[in-house]
């Protein structure tokens, strides 16, 4: 379903179903239904749709650190007072093991780290692969933080 936002004139414009076929989406033949933009088309709040908290996390790759030791986590970014973005990691000896690991901060499982240049701690000391979880914060889900680059210091 595509929702039309407004017309030249106003916010009541039809919204559209495009039909879906073995031979591919009917563009010609859409299905309009009244209605007054996408205004009100939802019926659950901004945030996300699985916690309804008004967050959104990405999850790094895997990286292996062999011998190397994790130290400090730095990040680029663009924020607000009101758009955020904070930190977890998890570490573990091989690579399928970070499936089973908690997400920590520097004070453990339910923290963060939020000032880029933060050291590392509470790693299991024998972490050879590395992942971490950046998390957007935007509490009214209008604007996004920004993030440019993320950087693990040995």
């Amino acid at each position: 379903m595509w929702a039309a936002h407004r017309s030249d004139v106003g916010h009541q414009v039809d919204s559209y179903i495009y039909w879906n076929s073995p031979d591919g989406f009917f563009a010609t033949e859409p299905t309009g239904l009244p209605g007054l933009g996408p205004h009100g088309m939802y019926a659950y709040n901004h945030g996300n749709a699985f916690t309804r908290k008004p967050e959104e996390s990405y999850f790094s790759p895997p990286y292996a650190l062999g011998k190397n030791r994790a130290r400090r986590i730095h990040w680029e970014s663009k924020e607000t007072d009101l758009l955020k973005i904070k930190f977890q990691l998890r570490g573990s000896e091989t690579e399928e093991g970070l499936t089973d690991t908690v997400w920590i901060g520097p004070q453990g499982e339910d923290s963060y780290y939020v000032e880029t240049g933060d050291p590392i701690r509470n790693l299991p000391k024998n972490t050879h692969w590395l992942q971490y979880k950046a998390t957007l914060v935007s509490p009214y889900g209008c604007g996004s933080p920004k993030l440019e680059e993320v950087r693990i210091d040995f």
